[in-house]
């Protein structure tokens, strides 16, 4: 090549390339486009390399961050950097140089969408817990670094001084890339999980700290005058203003979207371009705190955190950005991390032992730190496992922290190829090891009962509710008031979902915070979207909204797939009827009761049919939690239990219970009778421990009053549930599923049964010829039934096929 040329490749490259370098420099192609071409293709090599992968990889259980790696290890300097000419550009102009530029944007966006996403107050009531969890395995970590330094210092042949050789791999060891935990936890469903968002907790408070010691470090350690001229004054006074400008222009944002919101009062979402000049000024206002010698990352994330929690411009912010970032950002963002990295080292044998030390030693360190920090905060084992593995993730503070060690030469090249490679293989095998974990105790969990007597008060209740119409909207939002999320003690995650039927070209999905046909006006769901809004803003509680559009036959998938996705331990789903003015109930949607009843029959939690009668507000509500026997009933008492916490609900206990003695007369003949003594006796042993825990835990305390009422058959039952009638604003009852003494109370009740899936105390409830005023909400409680070569099956459906027998007969 002739000295007026701007490529330079390695001399050692195959043909192919010297041929590609020399086909440019005659044809003249200018360096800065064809700089731009090979970013180009090798962005959408990432991208389209990245879903190929993961097309694969996710049938094995691995995150996307995996096939993302791997694709940026098959682009980068590992193979088709070392085929092809198109990946031989060096200096400053070159393509890695650009990569990490968008990188760099890609990570801003990711941050500010993750702030966006963070469950602050969780953050700010658990922050000791996520500590303890951070720092137990950053500090094993640390003292697992400093004793390998020897090893490692004479493997890899390093020069400089030991004791910041020592610090520096510590820092890198024991540091947590919070994007790719948050990444890899989303798509294994922790999140929703509250030990999930402890685990995401603890790696924000790594990811934190090491950005404000590496800050601290670069400050003490002088860069030189003839270089920048900066002191340690000025880098302090650098740090001190950009944190202002956050804090400044944190505050106009917010000013400028309380305004962008009333603009957007009378639509579901803002326009467009109004997001892009959102996004603009995250990037700009990051990258100028960068400039200042503040993160750009942790600006962006703080932007994101402070950024109003509800309304039309976060909602359409949220969904514009999430599609984007998750599909296209984030490929070249965990790619770069395989670009940069030369796998072609591990054939030296001191790299080699390095690498796998140095990976053994990080996972073992941080497993073991957090397993003694979930110890001291009784967290499970298998939690405390999958926090270290997940924790053990490193990102790009490590690169930083790789960069600034190599620009300070405390480490020779081989070295910083040596950390690069040991980043890029602890990411690719914690993030399938976590993944084993989780779906291994997942299946187990699919064999065990889930339901709300388990859940204990100052747990956290996650509650998905569906609404089809936006009159179903007020009522299911004022329960999910007296709900618990008003007080700490009782934690609520509240979930709304818009079942909407398909139609015309619409294809069923399950599309979040995003408009349902494109520009097409839903006035039905803009009205639901601001009684959300307004709710959200009046009591405090965050209500994330989601949208099913299906078929009626299908929409049962919908609401049971968003079950799973969101966590939920309870469901409640609209009655198919409603009341009329005049306080009779009027015909229902055939499709809307298909849809509860499938429900019923799939769900993965417990299920609430709610019967709307009006449920205010403002008003001093009394409930009811009845309860005859079985596990609906003690779903039901629980739940009522619940809504005891909130200041303005007044629940009581009624439990109904036989006058006379009790007797296995009037159960089926087909059944033996020593199993059906066996199965009554379970069955009232588990209804006795429950009520008796129920007293000594609500009843004593006063929390909730208690009331007894002793009937000597279905007849009796019917006169006490008709005096109930005007004195409680809330009905909570069990489906059914009732034996012994309890199946006696109700005998025959189900004959007169018009909505079985309401059980035949709830239907008689929700009956306009027994009863008009106060609302009913009838629950079912998630159980298994194990036996046979069949395997499990929810007990109710083999309560109605009994029914169907005897109805035949």
């Amino acid at each position: 090549m002739d000295e007026n040329s701007h490529f330079e490749f390695d001399p050692l490259a195959p043909p192919l390339a010297t041929s590609a370098v020399e086909f440019c420099r005659k044809m003249e192609v200018n360096e800065k486009f064809y700089g731009v071409l090979i970013v180009t293709g090798e962005t959408i090599l990432l991208i389209v390399l990245s879903h190929i992968f993961h097309l694969f990889l996710h049938r094995l259980g691995q995150p996307s961050a995996v096939s993302q790696m791997l694709a940026g290890v098959l682009v980068g300097k590992s193979v088709l950097g070392r085929i092809m000419a198109f990946f031989h550009i060096n200096g400053p102009g070159g393509d890695e140089d650009h990569l990490s530029s968008m990188a760099s944007v890609g990570r801003m966006l990711f941050m500010f969408l993750i702030g966006l996403e963070l469950d602050f107050p969780f953050l700010r009531s658990n922050l000791r817990r996520a500590a303890a969890i951070s720092y137990s395995g950053a500090s094993i970590c640390s003292a697992v670094a400093i004793c390998s330094t020897p090893l490692v210092y004479n493997l890899t042949s390093s020069g400089g001084s030991k004791a910041l050789f020592a610090l520096t791999l510590a820092l890198i060891l024991s540091n947590t890339a919070s994007p790719l935990v948050i990444r890899v936890a989303t798509e294994l469903k922790l999140t929703m999980t509250e030990s999930g968002r402890l685990l995401v907790a603890a790696a924000l408070v790594n990811d934190m700290s090491c950005l404000l010691f590496i800050a601290f470090i670069s400050v003490l350690i002088p860069t030189g005058s003839k270089e920048t001229g900066s002191t340690i004054v000025n880098k302090m006074l650098s740090i001190f203003m950009s944190l202002c400008l956050i804090t400044i222009i944190a505050s106009a944002v917010r000013l400028g979207v309380r305004l962008l919101d009333r603009r957007s009062e009378q639509r579901r979402n803002t326009r467009d371009i109004e997001v892009v000049g959102i996004l603009i000024a995250m990037i700009v206002l990051s990258t100028a705190s960068e400039l200042l010698g503040y993160s750009s990352s942790m600006t962006s994330f703080l932007l994101g955190a402070l950024f109003p929690r509800s309304g039309p411009t976060t909602r359409t912010t949220m969904g514009s950005l999430s599609y984007y970032v998750n599909h296209l950002v984030l490929p070249v963002y965990f790619g770069h991390a395989g670009f940069q990295t030369d796998l072609a080292e591990l054939r030296h044998r001191p790299v080699a032992l390095a690498v796998s030390s140095l990976v053994f030693l990080s996972i073992a360190g941080k497993v073991g730190g957090s397993v003694l920090g979930a110890r001291l905060l009784k967290i499970s084992f298998k939690d405390g496992v999958v926090f270290g593995l997940l924790l053990n993730v490193k990102g790009h503070v490590d690169l930083i922290t790789i960069s600034l060690a190599n620009k300070y030469r405390i480490w020779s090249k081989r070295t910083y190829n040596v950390l690069l490679i040991t980043v890029l293989l602890s990411n690719m095998l914690v993030g399938p090891a976590a993944a084993f974990f989780v779906r291994r105790e997942r299946k187990a969990q699919r064999h065990r009962s889930m339901g709300l007597e388990w859940l204990t008060l100052d747990s956290e209740l996650r509650l998905l509710a569906g609404v089809h119409r936006p009159q179903d909207a007020p009522t299911i939002l004022n329960l999910l008031e007296i709900s618990g999320g008003s007080n700490v003690r009782s934690p609520l995650a509240a979930y709304l979902l818009h079942l909407r039927q398909l139609t015309g070209r619409l294809t069923t999905a399950m599309l979040y915070h995003q408009r349902v046909d494109g520009h097409e006006i839903d006035p039905a769901g803009d009205e639901i979207h601001r009684a959300a809004d307004t709710f959200a803003d009046q009591t405090g509680i965050a209500v994330r909204q989601i949208t099913a559009v299906s078929a009626h036959e299908t929409m049962h998938r919908d609401v049971c797939n968003a079950a799973q996705d969101v966590r939920a331990s309870l469901i409640i789903l609209p009655f198919h009827r409603r009341q009329r003015i005049d306080g009779r109930m009027a015909a229902g949607d055939d499709g809307i009761r298909a849809i509860n009843r499938r429900t019923l029959r799939y769900a993965p939690c417990t299920v609430g049919i709610l019967v709307d009668r009006g449920l205010s507000c403002k008003e001093l509500h009394q409930v009811a939690a009845i309860f005859f026997g079985g596990p609906d009933d003690r779903d039901a008492v629980a739940y009522g239990a619940r809504l005891a916490v909130h200041p303005s609900v007044s629940v009581t206990v009624i439990r109904f219970v036989e006058a006379g003695g009790r007797s296995l007369a009037g159960l089926a003949p087909a059944v033996k009778e020593e199993e059906v003594a066996l199965a009554v006796g379970e069955a009232a042993e588990a209804d006795e421990e429950f009520m008796a825990d129920v007293y000594q835990r609500f009843v004593v305390s006063g929390l909730v009053a208690y009331d007894e009422r002793a009937v000597g058959g279905a007849v009796e039952t019917v006169e006490a549930l008709r005096a109930m009638e005007g004195v409680y604003s809330l009905y909570v009852v069990g489906r059914g599923r009732r034996r012994g003494a309890a199946a006696r109370l109700t005998a025959g009740m189900e004959e007169w049964e018009e909505c079985p899936e309401l059980g035949s105390i709830g239907d008689l409830l929700a009956s306009s010829d027994f009863m008009r005023k106060g609302t009913v909400l009838v629950l079912q409680q998630h159980r298994l039934v194990t036996g046979g070569s069949g395997g499990g099956r929810l007990e109710f459906e083999v309560e109605e096929e009994e029914r169907l027998i005897r109805l035949r007969k």
